[in-house]
Formats: structure tokens, sequence, C-alpha cells
């Protein structure tokens, strides 16, 4: 296997051509494009002394930081889940799971859809898959979740990572119609059947305002006469 290796005060530290998913995971948390963190990102893959790699030629922690960004680009397919069988609860532990941030989470999120993945390839080939299938629920369902049209890029940011738990949490409760004991019921049931519900009774509510307006509409006219 291709790698590249370090020396530092004559030991030998290697960044290894398949990243492993913790690897890849401590690594994501800095940014790639800022040079004062290259000694933590190459330290994340090699465990190569901060310290000592901040001393390092700038030209050789570049190479470093090039090499590790580039096996980033791989992917290598990995049994998941059946994404189309997920049930509501999955569904919404990763999306609260997310808006935490995958760097954070990244575990439970790959506990859900991939448990078998080991490299960091394998698990953004699984978070690749996700992130389309969760596009098609968002646009399948973007009137229940008050989107024109969503698009990963202009995903809103959580300002408050527990705002979406509070946010699914209520739903679940409702759905649940306050019976604590109904909760896991919920939880379990397919995902596409319960947003088929939700969305008709969003349709319903809708349509029970507009039957309001209209019957206000109708008294206001008849009082104007």
């Amino acid at each position: 296997m291709y790698m590249i290796r370090m020396t530092i005060e004559d030991v030998v530290y290697e960044i290894p051509q398949d990243l492993t998913v913790e690897q890849w995971a401590a690594a994501i948390k800095f940014d790639m494009g800022v040079k004062a963190f290259w000694p933590h990102i190459i330290h994340s893959v090699t465990g190569a002394p901060v310290n000592l790699l901040k001393e390092a030629d700038d030209d050789a922690l570049e190479l470093g930081v090039v090499f590790i960004a580039s096996t980033m680009s791989k992917r290598e397919p990995v049994e998941m889940m059946a994404l189309e069988e997920m049930s509501f609860g999955q569904y919404v532990d990763l999306d609260v799971y997310a808006s935490m941030g995958i760097d954070k989470k990244f575990k439970d999120i790959l506990d859900i859809i991939a448990p078998e993945a080991t490299t960091a390839a394998q698990a953004l080939y699984a978070l690749d898959k996700y992130s389309v299938y969760k596009k098609h629920i968002l646009n399948q369902y973007r009137e229940l979740f008050g989107l024109d049209e969503y698009e990963e890029d202009d995903e809103p940011t959580v300002s408050d990572p527990m705002q979406a738990a509070h946010s699914w949490y209520k739903i679940i409760v409702g759905l649940a119609n306050e019976d604590v004991l109904k909760l896991d019921e919920v939880t379990a049931q397919p995902l596409q059947k319960i947003l088929n519900f939700m969305a008709l009774q969003k349709q319903q509510a809708l349509e029970e305002q507009e039957r309001q307006r209209q019957q206000r509409l109708k008294y206001d006219l008849q009082r104007a006469r």
C-alpha cells in the first residue's frame, strides 16, 4: 500500500493511502486551507507530535496535507442499511446527529447507515448515499417541510444543535397523542408512512384554515350589506 513517510527526530511517521474512519473524523475538524492547522491535521493522522510538526518545513507539511486531502476524494462501496426501509426514528436520529456536526457524531451516524464501515472511503461512500436519499425525501415532502426545493448547499445551519432534537420530539409526542407509552411505536414506524400521515394532517389543517377564512369573509360581506 502506497503511503507517505515523514521522519522527525529519527522517528518515522506514516500517512497511509487509506485513512481509518477515526483518522478521517479527526482530520476534518480542521480547515485544510489554513496553514496554521496543517500540523494538527497531520498529527491527527500520524500521531506525530504537534510541537515538532510546527517546526517542520512548510513544503513538507503542505505535501502531507495534500496527500491526506486526496484520500478524502476516494469512495469504496460498503454494506449499508436499506435506506428506503429506514424507520422514522432512524431518520430523526440521523437528522439530529447531522445538526450536531458530522465530525462530532460520525460514529453514531455510521452505526445507523453503515456499521461495517472501517475506512474513510467507506464512510464517505455511505454518507454520500445517505445525502442523496435525504435530498430525495426533502424534495418529495418539500411542502411538508416548508421548502420550495431542497438544495444541499443551501441547507440551513442550526445555531442550537438541540433545536432539531426538540422540534422532532414535539412532533413525535404529537403523533403519539401525548402518550409516553406510544413514543416507541411511533419511531418504529416506516419513515414514509409517517411522512405521508404528517403530509395529510398538514393538508387537512390548511384546508380547514381556508374554510374558516372563507366563512369569515362571507360573514364580513353579510355585515357590510
